[in-house]
């Protein structure tokens, strides 16, 4: 793989973890502010806390943060997640293992050969 088709890969794998993560959160936000709206409107906000054994509403509030909590989170680590979704060659760069062709430094982690021992170059 070349560096170009590693980052169009890595940017389909960031894109297919991001929109279920928002999707995620869209629905949580909406069953977190659907128990909300339905406390704050019957003049019972003890209702958003309450958990109903199976009759009526279910489990709406636990359920909606669970789902932010996690889309929030897969968010945020979707740029790691396709890292490690789309790995690189075990060939190249030797300190990050990026498919580096010819000299200088290495586009992926900055690191430049010198010798046997890679050098840190990135900022």
């Amino acid at each position: 793989m070349n560096a170009r088709t590693i980052h169009a890969a890595r940017a389909v794998a960031t894109w297919g973890v991001r929109a279920p993560s928002a999707a995620a959160v869209a629905l949580g936000a909406y069953l977190l502010l659907k128990k909300v709206a339905f406390g704050i409107g019957t003049g019972q906000v003890r209702v958003i806390y309450d958990i109903y054994e199976g009759v009526g509403e279910g489990h709406d509030t636990y359920k909606g943060l669970a789902l932010v909590v996690v889309g929030v989170a897969c968010g945020l680590l979707s740029r790691r997640m396709a890292r490690w979704i789309v790995t690189v060659p075990e060939t190249g760069c030797p300190a990050c293992g990026y498919a580096v062709q010819g000299s200088g430094p290495c586009p992926e982690c900055g690191y430049v050969t010198t010798g046997d021992k890679p050098v840190d170059h990135s900022p």
